[in-house]
């Protein structure tokens, strides 16, 4: 029974050997798949293998993805940051090229010329058509007379649009003659101021008078008469003195320029607004009935009219100074700047000396150059043709400047 026995012990035992010597095979390879079951892997000794590819797979997968993605997204988007380029859209903004427009505003340029007001651009003033009456006001005539002529040529202006005139676009009577005979003087004596001349205008051209049928002036205003020469000869008051009260415009001369032509006030023949209405010439002037060559406003050759400053430009006939379009800062004056007379008080160059005096101003608007007498001794010049100053259109002036019928 013993001896049975041993073989089978001995078969047991070598089993159990062989059987250890497989765990530790097995146990040496799987160890790094770090699975503690022993028996799970001694009962399939050969899932050992399946268990390693797992393993491996994993561990490569995730490191190749995370590295190639992230690196290549971000990359990318550089692009769209690089539409910085609308952003360069600022050169629209660069259009401030029209704010150069001010170029026009640069046309002071007749500045250095001396003119620099109602030529420059396209202004429009309003017609002072019935700004006419029997007492002093603001921004009127006060007229020695209310009686007017009748007539007035052809009613279209092109210059007129509404109730308002365009100097710019005035039509202008044709020709350039020249006076080389022209000739003024002023002079103090005796304590007063005298004027002499032959009313011919000094340094500047005139249209042709009468105009020629040829003339596009003519369709419009067919104005007949002529410039001719007169006998000018006035003394007036050296230092003129307030009035108590403002004396009426007669309805010729109200004065004298520096240029030897004759001042008028701002009434036509017909009672209105006669620079709005009477074709003038390139200078701003024209002739009447008699031929006295005048202007009615700041004419365009009056150089004195238009210099930025407080210039003198003519004398009125009651002494006071007519002073051009600006004050000594070189501001256009307005209605709103002077009294009803058209004039002002303040210091000015009065015979090369600075005094506190009384002046008219020329302005652009209607009424021009005065509104009244604002002098207590006005002088009616008499010219020995006829015992009376004309007033434009033809009517005759007697003493004191009134009106009579037109001839």
């Amino acid at each position: 029974m013993r001896k049975a026995w041993l073989p089978i012990a001995a078969g047991l035992l070598a089993a159990v050997l062989i059987g250890c010597a497989a765990e530790t095979t097995t146990g040496t390879t799987a160890a790094p798949t770090g699975v503690p079951e022993s028996p799970t892997q001694s009962s399939s000794g050969q899932s050992a293998a399946p268990t390693e590819t797992p393993t491996l797979a994993p561990t490569d997968a995730p490191t190749a993805v995370p590295t190639e993605i992230p690196t290549e997204t971000p990359t990318a988007t550089p692009a769209p940051t690089a539409t910085p380029a609308p952003t360069a859209t600022p050169a629209p903004t660069a259009t401030p090229a029209p704010t150069a427009t001010p170029v026009p505003t640069a046309t002071p340029v007749p500045v250095v010329l001396a003119v620099a007001d109602a030529i420059i651009g396209d202004p429009a003033y309003l017609i002072g058509d019935g700004n006419v009456g029997s007492s002093a006001k603001n921004g009127w005539i006060y007229s020695c007379s209310l009686e007017f002529m009748s007539g007035g040529g052809n009613t279209t202006r092109t210059w007129i649009v509404g109730d308002f005139w365009y100097p710019a676009r005035k039509l202008a009577s044709l020709g350039e003659v020249e006076w080389p005979s022209a000739q003024v003087s002023f002079k103090i004596s005796n304590g007063r101021r005298v004027i002499s001349g032959n009313g011919l205008p000094v340094g500047h051209t005139t249209g042709t008078y009468p105009l020629a049928s040829s003339d596009p002036a003519y369709l419009i205003d067919p104005f007949p008469f002529e410039i001719s020469e007169q006998v000018l000869e006035i003394s007036l008051p050296l230092n003129p003195t307030l009035a108590a009260t403002p004396e009426c415009l007669n309805s010729g001369t109200i004065g004298y320029a520096l240029t030897g032509a004759q001042v008028f006030n701002a009434l036509d023949g017909l009672g209105r607004d006669a620079a709005a209405w009477e074709v003038l010439d390139l200078c701003g002037g024209h002739p009447e009935e008699r031929g006295k060559y005048h202007y009615h406003t700041a004419a365009a050759c009056q150089t004195a009219a238009h210099t930025l400053g407080h210039t003198l430009t003519a004398y009125a006939l009651d002494g006071f100074g007519l002073f051009g379009l600006y004050d000594s800062q070189g501001q256009e004056l307005t209605n709103a700047d002077l009294d009803e007379c058209h004039g002002h008080t303040h210091d000015i160059v009065w015979d090369g000396a600075e005094i506190n005096s009384y002046h008219y101003h020329l302005t652009n608007a209607y009424p021009y150059t005065l509104g009244c007498y604002r002098g207590s001794e006005v002088v009616e010049q008499m010219s020995g043709m006829g015992g009376g100053m004309m007033g434009e259109g033809g009517g005759m002036m007697g003493p004191g400047g009134q009106m009579g019928p037109p001839r």
